[in-house]
């Protein structure tokens, strides 16, 4: 704690999608990131930290609870959740007497997924301390005033506070002040997609830069006239890390997610304030699994076990870290596609990609992980493989959770990929070191997901017809990918073709029977074409397997009263619709009044 006699404010900041390298201090442009090089000069910097998954959520979840992905559960984005058992970051300072905030940028940390446990307030994607309406997504600068209109807003000032401040500007698609757009020259004539994608994220980066400085001396100055008002002092302390990096083209990926090279593995960790060396640089490998425990060692919180490990040490400025710790990471976002998951390790240098076609680099020599000595060293390989299962004895089963119908297309808008698997089922290929050699390496799909991305972004400009075509072209390319004929046929859906869409919905439901979005699609289609006994029976199909799928209930209830008279049976259903909502829902009174209007009617005998 160095000089400080109060227990330490704290301001966590995470950046999605930042890689180390776009920052000044870690190696970009000199001025490029005022902010963070003025944090890092003032504070401790750590030059080889790694994420445990390239993925925003599962990437948090070991953040607040200092365990990696398969000891907490959560895997990948939307399909899962932390489970309350789990004891996270928040609950600790709050039940330690912190006032304990939370905004976040994008919907993908919304409060449904777990983290919200421990927060007195969770601003997420639905809720704004200045407006009641839905935003979706937050820019920088919005993040920023609604962490300052909370700080500025305590009941009481005196007390420390946790705040998480979540920004997701970095992340596609861009959304950036044209002033950064212009400085960067991103929208110059005759550019080059690839160049004029980077000019686009180094555009939000520096935004994002200059909004998360105001926001630190904003909570800097709130602690100082705190401080001079009670007589004490009780510092702050400023804690920077991004959740993971992104591709921009190298090793075929331009967003990240399928693969776990350094460009989105390797991420920002810093700290600043008092008793925090200045002008620190540190080489020693860590993990993003280590930023609990250290947080609860510095303000002097017991926490419960954790893999991770207490950096406070090193904060400090002493002795070097233990070299011979193993780093984790893994993705299980290629079986979205049923397309094998990746799981790897970094030890002394050494990093093993693990997969139907493994990969083994030396990164002090080959830091940009072009030349792969798996034939050179195989013995080396099993070693590394050997302590990606040692650490697999600690697996514990996954903590799914299902999407409803806006979720799915939250997701898709920002590029994932969701899965089906059903929430009572882990795949043995979840364990890590296990290996199906029948699934496709995602290596080998870089063809495609770079097809998928034009599809994406097609998409996102609303060409819903040639995002569908090339989505064809991807479903020649892979023919039993369930996920990409579905997707394939909601782009022919949403461009209002739904004959298009039928056959390939209709092979995706053949594969994959357990989809909830593919049966969900089915229904939509065959009621458009006024085919409303199939659409029927497709939706009473999602929901045998998936029964809380609101979305599908309300559509079901629909056709039962508008196409068979069945008003009891759609007001039973809309009823129990009702059990899977909260109760705050913006559709429950819409739902009520409903069931009220139906239950004057008597259903048509069938």
């Amino acid at each position: 704690m160095g000089t400080a006699s109060g227990p330490p404010s704290v301001l966590l900041i995470t950046l999605d999608t930042t890689r180390a390298d776009s920052l000044s201090c870690y190696g970009a442009p000199a001025g490029s990131t005022p902010a963070l090089d003025s944090l890092a000069a003032g504070g401790t910097l750590f030059r080889n930290a790694h994420t445990v998954a390239p993925l925003t959520l599962p990437a948090h979840c070991s953040l607040f609870t200092g365990l990696l992905p398969f000891e907490h559960g959560v895997r990948d984005n939307g399909s899962f959740q932390l489970d309350e058992s789990a004891t996270t970051l928040a609950e600790l300072f709050a039940a330690a007497g912190y006032d304990t905030a939370a905004v976040l940028a994008s919907p993908v940390l919304d409060g449904a997924y777990g983290l919200a446990q421990g927060f007195d307030q969770y601003f997420d994607s639905s809720r704004s301390p200045t407006s009641d309406q839905r935003v979706g997504r937050r820019h920088a600068a919005k993040v920023r005033e609604d962490a300052e209109s909370w700080l500025k807003g305590r009941d009481a000032p005196h007390r420390p506070f946790f705040l998480w401040a979540h920004f997701f500007d970095p992340h596609r698609p861009w959304e950036v002040r044209p002033e950064f757009v212009q400085a960067h020259g991103a929208e110059e004539p005759g550019l080059e997609i690839r160049e004029r994608e980077r000019r686009m994220y180094a555009a939000s980066i520096a935004w994002m830069d200059q909004e998360l400085g105001q926001l630190q001396a904003t909570a800097e100055r709130l602690v100082q006239d705190r401080d001079q008002s009670s007589g004490s002092v009780a510092p702050l302390l400023t804690v920077v890390v991004s959740d993971h990096g992104e591709g921009m083209g190298d090793h075929g990926e331009g967003a990240h997610g399928f693969f776990l090279y350094d460009s989105t593995i390797r991420m920002v960790m810093l700290a600043h304030g008092p008793g925090v060396v200045a002008g620190q640089e540190r080489t020693e490998a860590v993990s993003m699994a280590d930023i609990a425990p250290t947080l609860l060692s510095w303000a002097g919180i017991p926490g419960p076990p954790s893999t991770g490990v207490d950096l406070s040490s090193a904060w400090r400025g002493e002795s070097p870290l233990p070299d011979d710790r193993s780093i984790y990471f893994e993705t299980l976002h290629p079986y979205n596609n049923r397309w094998s998951p990746l799981y790897g390790v970094l030890h002394q240098g050494k990093k093993l990609i693990d997969g139907p076609a493994a990969e083994l680099f030396d990164l002090t020599d080959d830091p940009a992980e072009q030349h792969n000595r798996i034939q050179e060293d195989e013995f080396l390989a099993q070693k590394l493989r050997a302590r990606i299962r040692e650490l697999a004895s600690r697996y514990r089963p996954s903590s799914r959770r299902q999407m409803d119908e806006e979720e799915r297309q939250q997701l898709e808008a920002l590029g994932y990929l969701t899965s089906s698997t059903s929430p009572d089922e882990d795949p043995d290929v979840f364990r890590p070191g296990q290996v199906d050699p029948q699934l496709r390496n995602p290596r080998d799909g870089q063809p495609l997901i770079r097809l998928h991305g034009q599809a994406y972004t097609k998409m996102l400009a609303q060409d819903y017809a040639a995002a569908a075509e090339l989505m064809l072209q991807v479903v020649e390319q892979d023919p039993e990918n369930p996920y990409y004929l579905d997707e394939a046929g909601s782009f022919f859906l949403k461009a209002g073709k739904p004959n298009q869409a039928l056959p390939l919905l209709k092979r995706s439901a053949a594969i994959d029977p357990r989809s909830p979005t593919v049966w969900f699609h089915l229904g939509r289609s065959h009621q458009w074409l006024e085919q409303y006994d199939a659409a029927i029976e497709s939706f009473q199909k999602l929901l045998e397997s998936h029964p809380t799928h609101v979305d599908g209930r309300l559509k079901l209830a629909q056709l039962l009263s508008e196409q068979r008279g069945q008003h009891q049976e759609a007001a039973t259903l809309l009823e129990e619709t009702l059990r899977h909502l909260p109760a705050q829902a913006p559709l429950t009174e819409n739902i009520r009044q409903k069931i009220t209007e139906l239950r004057g009617k008597p259903s048509s005998p069938r």
